[in-house]
């Protein structure tokens, strides 16, 4: 699994495996100054929280386009976290 540490790196990284692979969800995933990728055949519910923030907030990538985490997704993630 490659580590990433510059965000414009990361980010075409995103756009171009999702591209690769369409029936996929990827999602950054990071630690102190690293990140990584995280490949799907589905989103699990817990992504939104687990997602790295970048400059333009969480979000996820599929089929070559980011797509931003609904309110239902948000809300599933924080239902979770309270059981």
């Amino acid at each position: 699994m490659k580590v990433y540490t510059n965000e414009a790196e990361l980010v075409a990284s995103l756009f171009e495996k999702s591209k690769k692979d369409p029936n996929y969800y990827f999602y950054p995933f990071g630690g102190f100054a690293e990140a990584r990728i995280l490949k799907m055949k589905k989103l699990n519910a817990e992504a939104p929280t687990d997602c790295m923030i970048l400059s333009y907030g969480r979000a996820y990538y599929k089929n070559g386009q980011r797509k931003s985490f609904t309110l239902k997704q948000k809300i599933k993630d924080q239902q979770i976290r309270w059981k």
